[in-house]
Formats: structure tokens, C-alpha cells, sequence
């Protein structure tokens, strides 16, 4: 198991200018164009926010097929925070008071807080963050260099002959 940071996609290290000079990986296997599609069986919360999310991501030009399982994940941990918040919202409060008199924190308080907090990760691993958006280039925002770097990649892919 290797330890340690996560790597940055070579893309992303081409786009910034490899600061660190590290060696890239040149076998790195191109991304699936387009957006993938949304599973049927998503729900109404969790197919809007696939909506919104997919079109963010596109925009920026940072979505690829591949990317469909997490975002499934990151898709249904928001309804997940979305209910929980409207369940909250029903409840007395953060805290509740058993049939014994014993007072405990309401049991939707971890389900938010682990939601959220998985919302950030996701968040971050798809660049949406503030904090994360400031480490992208959008390859929208090219120059000649990246043209050739987009141009390679699609050959690689096989979509330009």
C-alpha cells in the first residue's frame, strides 16, 4: 500500500507547468470523453444534483465517462444530507429527550456530519472547492502548448487520427 499524497493526474501537472519538476507518468491512460450518463435509478434529489454537478464539471472541462461511479457517490451522499437536513429540520433539535428522561444528541447530527464531510472530499477530488478550484486550469484557458498536450491526447484515445 503506498503512503503519502495522493498523485496529481499528469494533466494537471502539464496545465500548471510540473512546478516540482517531478518525473510524470507518460503511460497515463487518457480520459473517457463526455459526460456519463446518470443511472436510472438515482433519486429526485440525487439525479438534480447530477445535473448540476456534471454541467459545473463540464464547463471547466475536468469530467470524463470514467468518472461515473464516484459521482454516483457524491450524488447520493448529498441526498443523503438533503433528507437528513429536512429530517432535522421536523426534529426538536440537537438534542432529544428518551422515554427514561435521559437526554442524547439527536441521531441525524453524524448522519449530517458524516454527509458533509464526505461532500468535502468529493468535493475536493473533483476540483469544486474554492480551495481545489485554485489548483485547476481549465483547458479552455489554453495555450499552444496545451492545444498540442489536448492533441496528443485525444490520439492516444484514438478519437484524432
Amino acid at each position: 500500500m503506498t503512503r503519502g499524497r495522493k498523485p496529481k493526474p499528469t494533466a494537471a501537472k502539464k496545465l500548471r507547468g510540473n512546478p516540482g519538476k517531478r518525473p510524470m507518468n507518460t503511460a497515463e491512460p487518457a480520459s473517457l470523453e463526455g459526460i456519463p450518463p446518470a443511472p436510472p435509478d438515482l433519486s429526485e434529489v440525487a439525479r438534480a444534483e447530477w445535473v448540476r454537478v456534471t454541467t459545473e464539471l463540464a464547463e471547466m472541462r475536468l469530467i470524463g465517462r470514467e468518472m461515473r461511479i464516484p459521482l454516483v457517490a457524491y450524488c447520493e451522499t448529498y441526498a443523503i444530507l438533503h433528507q437528513a437536513r429536512e429530517e432535522m429540520a421536523k426534529s426538536p433539535g440537537l438534542l432529544i429527550t428518551t422515554d427514561k428522561g435521559n437526554i442524547l444528541q439527536n441521531p441525524l447530527v453524524p448522519i449530517l456530519r458524516g454527509a458533509a464531510m464526505a461532500l468535502l472530499k468529493f468535493s475536493a477530488e473533483f476540483g469544486i472547492t474554492p480551495s481545489a478550484r485554485t489548483r485547476v486550469t481549465a483547458i479552455g484557458s489554453a495555450t499552444d502548448e496545451d492545444d498540442e498536450f489536448d492533441q496528443l491526447r485525444l490520439r492516444i484515445a484514438g478519437k484524432v487520427g
